[in-house]
């Protein structure tokens, strides 16, 4: 009897030690499927390399933590990375932890570091924005079934700032040196409100966030050829007021705005040019440029 007994006994001790493996072993994996997800949507997006660090799932408390996420550059730069986002973890709403859509009351991250670098011979951002808006189109090939993941509405994301640092821009470094662009805090409020956001689609966001946000902070200190690029990028990408976003801080509308001020640019320039044309046929005439009414006078 006391055999049997210390069988039994021996019996459950094993068979609790496999339940606590495989739970252990489940969150592991759980852990890395999340990391995954994030990689893959990301790079889908962006179209270059995505690096997840330490992500952690905590199923049973709701909680979602990750050590730091960084969007590599495309190949060819000098630069450690394009951005880089900061440890950051969020409280979801446990009753959506395991549906396909996963409400996240409010998401903090803190300061990010970026690098517009212009050392490949065209800058970093442009590959990056131009593979953002394949997607938006619907030209990037879509995900693998049940490979995409949940998708998220945000009730309050928050950016605490971003660092941005300009580099390898041609003539700029013999004009100014490389600068630097301090974006200030911004929230947005009601992310994917309209239409819930794939991991890929947050973090393109934040990208275009910070972007803008630089843009709207980087005159006089921004080269010009650079502002431009930028805007006119942008304002050819889906804008927060498109997807039901409201922003509170220094971004503004992502696509009116810029759009705005693309044209604006582009009305400088002409106006510019065709001063030049005028001044240019008046010296051809020997009149040399704008006169006042009493000059013509005899």
């Amino acid at each position: 009897m006391k055999t049997l007994l210390k069988i039994l006994v021996a019996g459950v001790g094993v068979i609790v030690l496999v339940v606590v493996l495989l739970v252990v072993l489940g969150i592991r994996m759980i852990d890395r499927i999340a990391e995954e997800g994030i990689e893959r949507g990301g790079e889908r997006t962006l179209g270059v390399q995505v690096d997840a660090e330490g992500v952690d799932v905590g199923l049973f408390k709701g909680t979602f933590a990750m050590d730091g996420l960084t969007i590599d550059n495309p190949e060819g730069y000098s630069s450690s990375h394009f951005m880089r986002l900061p440890a950051s973890s969020v409280e979801v709403d446990l009753s959506t932890a395991r549906d396909d859509v996963i409400v996240v009351p409010e998401l903090k991250i803190g300061m990010i570091d970026a690098y517009l670098d212009g050392t490949g011979g065209t800058p970093n951002y442009q590959a990056i924005l131009a593979n953002v808006k394949k997607d938006e189109s619907g030209e990037t090939p879509p995900a693998e079934p049940g490979k995409e993941g949940p998708k998220f509405v945000i009730n309050s994301l928050v950016l605490d700032g971003a660092t941005v640092k300009v580099t390898g821009f041609p003539g700029m470094k013999e004009l100014t040196g490389d600068v630097t662009v301090d974006v200030s805090k911004i929230e947005l409020k009601d992310v994917g409100s309209a239409e819930p956001l794939t991991t890929g689609e947050l973090i393109s966001l934040i990208v275009k966030t910070v972007l803008s946000t630089a843009v709207e902070n980087g005159g006089g200190i921004l080269p010009a050829d650079l502002m431009n690029g930028l805007k006119g990028q942008l304002s050819e990408l889906t804008g927060l007021d498109e997807l039901g976003i409201t922003a509170i801080g220094d971004v503004g509308k992502l696509g009116e705005d810029l759009q705005q001020k693309a044209e604006e640019t582009l009305d400088e320039v002409k106006d510019e040019a065709e001063k030049k044309v005028k001044d240019t046929i008046g010296n051809l005439l020997g009149g040399g440029g704008d006169k006042d009414e009493d000059d013509d006078q005899p």
